[in-house]
């Protein structure tokens, strides 16, 4: 992996962009390195497509704590990262090996995967396929792309030409980490009433199908648009870190 170091005027923190080949791609990302020592890796996967909604260095920011890691994959076709955007596709892949390839490097085998919108479906995959995954955190997230091809009218002729109409249901359901919602682990669900870009549903969908399964979870509102208002990271935050320090080896 190679190391290009961020602008980051910090005491704490330094940031750097990542990059990587794996499956004929070149992929990057984004991460912040405390200067402490490192107890935890904390994953973020964005919402958004292309351009839209790309990983800021702002957005790793509110996440970070002394000993925390944050990380962030770009998604390939944008960021300098090459291929195309599948949507779970090998996308998810490269997200995968991103996070593999970190953790090995800096000997840290205890992470918490947030997924912010469209990041939800990505972050639900990731930690039924990486076993030292502690949680999930499902932030105004979505939680499948039949949920957002069904709310999302703006996105589906994106969604057809990147996976198809939902009645091509192959396609649909190798990328659907709710049919295998018995292997989930814990997740903390937190959800804006006033988001209109996933709405408060697809959280109590998930929230009660976690029930069913005897996953343990929480669930917690806030009065809060898609995107917190500034005044709300530190609440967000802190109902992030009493999860994954309960979780924590």
């Amino acid at each position: 992996m190679k190391y290009k170091q961020i602008p980051l005027i910090h005491h704490q923190y330094n940031a750097y962009e990542v990059s990587h080949k794996d499956f004929g791609h070149e992929h990057r990302g984004l991460i912040v390195v405390p200067n402490q020592s490192i107890k935890r890796i904390i994953v973020y996967l964005r919402g958004g497509k292309g351009r839209m909604g790309r990983v800021r260095l702002q957005r790793l920011l509110q996440f970070t704590s002394p000993n925390t890691l944050v990380i962030a994959p770009y998604y390939p076709g944008s960021n300098g990262s090459s291929g195309h955007d599948e949507f779970s596709g090998i996308d998810l892949r490269l997200t995968i090996r991103f996070i593999e390839r970190l953790t090995e490097q800096f000997k840290v085998y205890n992470c918490h995967v947030i997924g912010f919108s469209r990041g939800g479906v990505q972050a639900l995959h990731t930690a039924l396929e990486i076993q030292y995954v502690r949680s999930v955190i499902m932030y105004n997230a979505t939680i499948s792309y039949d949920h957002m091809y069904d709310e999302r009218p703006d996105l589906r002729k994106t969604m057809k030409r990147v996976i198809g109409k939902p009645s091509n249901r192959y396609e649909y359901d190798k990328r659907n980490p709710l049919l295998r919602m018995s292997e989930m682990k814990p997740t903390l669900i937190l959800h804006g009433t006033l988001d209109r870009m996933v709405t408060v549903d697809q959280a109590l969908v998930l929230k009660n199908m976690l029930y069913e399964a005897n996953i343990e979870h929480q669930f917690i509102e806030y009065s809060m648009w898609h995107s917190p208002y500034p005044y709300q990271y530190e609440e967000v935050k802190g109902d992030i870190y009493r999860w994954i320090e309960y979780f924590d080896d």
